[in-house]
């Protein structure tokens, strides 16, 4: 591709404002400069702010054949170079269903679904201090129909099968890490079973009354 020419003097005549979004986003970990053209000696004129999922309108190659993507900021054209930011692949969703201390773990130690509550709490913990923002499931929702932008530093934490061990250790290290455990999410399993007091050899279910 031939060197761009500055978007700023072009009056848009592929009618790229008016496309609709490509259902992508990038992804910046850092301040990202933001350019007139897909040309890395065009000179910047703003700022994207770190952490930031934006909507990408298209990806772009330039002359030495390195990408680009075109975005839309208010009524101009604008371009991120791949090489300062990310593409959005997702965002995590981490899913837990059985929490247990170490020194009563003795039938489900060596199963993958089972997690130690230090484990677990240093997992939230890490998650807290690297900035990350808990999501409901409705903000999930949005991000995957392209209706809401969300933070590049974003999960989502859910729990199968409502076991009582979730609400025993992991509810009380999500109040404390999360402010009150918000934009937790769980996936309770109703059992028909019986009730028993707990014991950590067994699965116990929480119930819904």
């Amino acid at each position: 591709m031939s060197r761009c020419r500055d978007v700023s003097a072009l009056k848009d005549g592929l009618g790229d404002l008016n496309k609709p979004l490509s259902n992508q986003n990038l992804i910046t970990w850092k301040d990202t400069p933001v350019y007139n053209a897909p040309d890395i000696s065009s000179a910047p004129f703003g700022t994207l702010a770190e952490n930031l999922r934006y909507p990408v309108i298209n990806r772009l190659k330039d002359h030495l054949n390195q990408t680009w993507y075109q975005i839309r900021i208010g009524d101009r054209l604008a371009y991120i170079s791949a090489l300062d930011a990310q593409p959005d692949n997702g965002i995590p969703v981490l899913t837990y269903h059985h929490i247990l201390r170490d020194e009563e773990n003795t039938r489900f130690r060596h199963t993958s679904t089972t997690t130690s509550v230090r484990a677990f709490s240093n997992q939230m913990t890490w998650l807290r201090d690297m900035g990350y923002t808990t999501l409901t499931m409705y903000q999930l929702e949005d991000y995957v129909h392209n209706r809401a932008n969300l933070p590049a530093r974003a999960v989502v934490i859910t729990f199968d099968d409502g076991l009582k061990s979730v609400s025993r250790y992991a509810w009380p290290i999500l109040a404390s890490v999360w402010h009150e455990g918000d934009g937790i999410y769980y996936f309770v399993h109703a059992s028909n079973g019986t009730r028993k007091s707990g014991a950590p050899k067994s699965l116990q279910f929480m119930s819904i009354s």
